[in-house]
């Protein structure tokens, strides 16, 4: 951020500062364990240095420097001995690609590390589950949600891949081990389509999201000759919708923006449960079609077999919400009004028993007297949690909470603020839908 109000000297000072943290040096050490967003750590008189795609036991020969979050970040010059754990990444990318964190760890070391973060993330709140069940770790290449970034470089080529970690540079990628086959099959076709509508030097984020066998594509950026989507970028759009399977192609200057359809040739419908959703743009899906099966099943496996009225918080288009309605009838509660208008819609096309409330759940959770009127509550808050929501439901008598969170930190905070309430935290099942990434999925049951 830009202050006005220093002069040519006192930026001369500052500049010599960082200069002074960002200093490089270079050490031979040994990396004693994982970070939780999976880089490995060495520890010296100073405190700790995390260093990318290491493994514990390696021993390295590594450059690195202080960043200005007051952390210090390596790289790896030499592997001088790999450990045990070590293995050759499946992906020819992998060292140029931000897209994925461990594919250079084993099957049996990435398994164990991350229900490792799961158990420690609870230790540290003093929690500890009546019942741990069994892990589920899904297949990989089959992300159904994929962002791109793609960037007509200064000589007119044109990138589309994923930003190296830490890193502002595009890495331009021809396939993708994590992604499903048919979105890298339009790979070649998008790079080519967007090439008249880039501006040179000017990232665009490309949103790509499978829903059946059709697309939505969401441009996020500054596209076409004026910035915003002209003439070029209608044709560019049409032309794709008519050669794939790209079904509707939307744009937004900014995520913060209201997204606008520049072409639609269809609805793109999805199925939850029996409740059939006709999706609004972006909308937000789980990563991929088993992850959500997996985790459907497992909240329909804890909720009671006598549920008459269930809360679903941050219920988004109805994931959770559709997969329980045979159990009882649902309030679902979310910010988005896209997602709240198209979930209710659904609800009407279909007679479900389900209404849908526009309701920021961090500035205005629900209070202890409207939860009460529920026999269960499922939530399923961003990777920050909902702190402010988790004190409201510790001072409610709701029999039976389901909690789902891809944050073990954030889920641990809120699980402890619900126990000191008087709930015991049943059972904690951890179900890996993340494949190669420091992202787990969990999924809790809590009892009053």
């Amino acid at each position: 951020m830009n202050n006005r109000r220093s002069g040519k000297s006192s930026y001369k000072r500052r500049s010599s500062k960082k200069s002074a943290k960002q200093k490089q040096q270079i050490s031979e050490v040994t990396i004693e364990g994982l970070g939780p967003k999976g880089d490995g750590y060495t520890t010296d008189q100073l405190g700790r240095i995390y260093i990318d795609r290491s493994v514990p036991g390696d021993q390295l020969e590594i450059k690195f420097e202080g960043r200005a979050d007051g952390t210090r970040q390596g790289e790896i010059l030499r592997i001088i001995s790999p450990s045990a754990d070590r293995i050759k990444p499946a992906c020819e990318y992998y060292d140029v690609c931000g897209g994925c964190t461990l594919q250079h760890v084993s099957e049996e070391f990435y398994q164990n590390w991350k229900q490792t973060l799961v158990k420690e993330a609870l230790s540290r709140h003093n929690l500890e589950p009546e019942q741990t069940l069994p892990p589920l770790f899904l297949s990989s290449a089959n992300r159904r949600r994929v962002t791109f970034t793609a960037l007509k470089q200064k000589n007119g080529t044109v990138l589309l891949g994923y930003y190296k970690r830490r890193s502002k540079t595009i890495s331009d990628i021809s396939h993708c081990l994590i992604a499903d086959a048919d979105i890298m099959k339009l790979h070649s076709v998008l790079k080519d389509a967007l090439d008249p509508v880039l501006r040179k030097a000017t990232p665009v984020d490309v949103f790509i999201q499978k829903i059946g066998d059709r697309f939505d594509l969401v441009l996020t950026g500054q596209i076409g000759q004026k910035d915003t989507p002209d003439l070029s970028v209608l044709e560019m759009a049409a032309e794709l919708i008519q050669k794939t399977k790209i079904a509707r192609v939307s744009w937004r200057e900014s995520f913060q923006d209201e997204t606008e359809i520049i072409v639609e040739k269809e609805a793109l419908q999805i199925s939850f449960g029996k409740l059939q959703v006709a999706l609004p743009p972006a909308a937000f899906l789980q990563p991929t079609v088993e992850g959500e099966r997996a985790l459907s099943e497992a909240i329909q496996s804890l909720l009671p077999k006598q549920t008459e009225h269930i809360a679903d918080l941050f219920c988004g288009c109805g994931t959770f919400s559709g997969a329980v309605l045979e159990k009882g009838k649902v309030d679902g509660f979310e910010n988005n009004p896209s997602a709240v208008k198209a979930l209710n819609n659904a609800a009407k096309m279909n007679h479900a028993k389900l209404t849908a409330h526009q309701r920021d759940l961090f500035r205005e959770p629900l209070t202890p007297e409207e939860l009460n009127a529920y026999d269960a509550v499922i939530i399923d808050p961003p990777r920050a949690g909902a702190k402010l929501q988790a004190m409201r439901l510790a001072e409610s008598a709701v029999p039976t909470l389901v909690s789902i969170s891809c944050n073990p930190v954030s889920f641990a905070r809120d699980a402890r603020i619900m126990t000191e309430g008087g709930y015991n935290l049943k059972s904690v099942q951890l179900i890996d839908q993340f494949t190669h990434s420091h992202h787990v999925e969990i999924v809790g049951l809590f009892n009053k």
